[in-house]
């Protein structure tokens, strides 16, 4: 099952400002994941969505702010790296995380960085 989030119903500001709380905040999912805690659909759904908007904003820009790039370094690397920790220690996680949210939320971070829709 593929997720289908729709980044016209969310503006650049709200979307960048969900992307740096979840990539970066003291609650979001980067430290949810770092402390054992799969996040819902229904967190990871707007999340989706912020992402695929921050790309459809950034498209054809040649700078990101410094915040944002640590905040989408987050998502990606510490959130991958944790999920494989819980992978070598056969700890299973959620229908629909690893092959859906996580796989998306990683295309959506690449894209956003190589400024191509990998999504």
């Amino acid at each position: 099952m593929r997720l289908v989030v729709r980044p016209n119903r969310m503006d650049y500001e709200s979307a960048r400002q969900l992307v740096l709380t979840e990539g970066s905040g003291p609650e979001g999912i980067v430290v949810s994941v770092r402390m054992g805690s799969i996040p819902a659909t229904e967190r990871m759904q707007p999340l989706l969505a912020a992402l695929e908007c921050v790309f459809h904003q950034l498209q054809g820009s040649t700078e990101i702010d410094r915040d944002l790039a640590n905040a989408l370094f987050g998502l990606s690397f510490h959130v991958q790296g944790d999920i494989d920790g819980r992978i070598s220690r056969n700890i299973e996680t959620r229908d629909g995380f690893l092959d859906n949210e996580m796989v998306r939320m990683f295309l959506l971070v690449e894209s956003i960085f190589e400024d191509e829709a990998m999504f």
